[in-house]
């Protein structure tokens, strides 16, 4: 039975669990986590997780949410919607983790697949934790209410999740998206697409300094351009040619002291691409109109 475990300015949650406790279950993790990194990780993915289970960011998350917290009687209730199913993307395997801690907050069934041609890090995640989180209703939750698989898009275990979730989150291209919502699903189900996303740095001119090329560097190493929040282009705004071969200078030469490890093959291919088309046409960055400059990634 559900119970009121916390007030927010915008209404109260009625969860089936303590709010506070299981964001302490997450960030008792993090000691666990900043003694060694598990072989499927990265360094940089592993750190991005300690710092997200933080108490900090996962109370943000409800701020930003439902406002912040409050004591007054409630005008509004939420409750989570339940069971949710998961279709993860393949080319960035870190969202695995990411969604389903935010996905555990539902309190409710849980089904993710996989990328079929990625690596598997939201298994390997969840392994961790139950291995070395505590007794406790976190720990419950992952043993008995979470089902990790890897499959194909023509496996029919597709049209078993669509089939049983309330909420169906697709993340990939706008056609497997697509294909995921045109499974059959109840007609109260909530459909959550994330499809074709590029993201653009614009940076003005005047605020180049070495924090924000390391910045940069680093949300270039995780996944080069196949996140849809890692820069397919940087703008220097205001900025000309030599600003823009500046900053690709001062990247290359910041980032073996920021990056200690080689970048993924399909960073370092697509590095290797712009760099031959660049030759080609005899460019090193391209102009774009109002004075902004773009700088390729390669």
């Amino acid at each position: 039975m559900s119970e009121v475990t916390d007030g927010f300015q915008h209404g109260a949650l009625a969860l089936d669990y303590d709010l506070e406790a299981r964001i302490a279950q997450w960030e008792s993790l993090r000691g666990q986590m900043i003694r060694a990194v598990p072989s499927e990780f990265t360094r940089d993915e592993w750190a991005y997780l300690v710092t997200f289970i933080s108490r900090d960011s996962l109370r943000d998350v409800f701020e930003r949410s439902f406002g912040p917290p409050a004591t007054a009687v409630p005008q509004s209730f939420f409750r989570p919607r339940g069971p949710v199913a998961i279709w993860l993307p393949n080319n960035v395997s870190l969202l695995g983790p990411l969604v389903l801690v935010l996905a555990s907050f539902a309190g409710m069934p849980l089904r993710v697949k996989a990328g079929s041609r990625s690596d598997d890090l939201c298994e390997a995640f969840v392994r961790y934790a139950i291995e070395h989180l505590g007794d406790g209703e976190l720990r419950r939750h992952l043993c008995d209410q979470v089902t990790i698989e890897r499959f194909d898009r023509h496996d029919p275990r597709n049209a078993a999740m669509a089939a049983y979730a309330a909420v169906r989150i697709a993340f990939g291209s706008d056609a497997a998206v697509a294909a995921v919502h045109a499974l059959p699903h109840p007609i109260d189900s909530v459909g959550i697409g994330f499809g074709d996303h590029r993201s653009e740095a614009w940076v003005d001119a005047r605020a180049v300094n070495d924090s924000l090329v390391i910045m940069l560097a680093k949300i270039f190493a995780i996944y080069g351009q196949a996140g849809c929040t890692s820069p397919r282009r940087v703008f220097v705004l205001e900025g000309t040619r030599s600003d823009c071969v500046s900053l690709r200078d001062r990247i290359v030469e910041l980032w073996p002291s920021v990056i200690r490890q080689d970048v993924p093959m399909h960073v370092a291919s697509q590095n290797v691409l712009h760099a031959q088309l660049n030759a080609a046409d005899g460019w090193d960055v391209r102009m774009a109109p109002r004075h902004a400059a773009i700088l390729g990634v390669g």
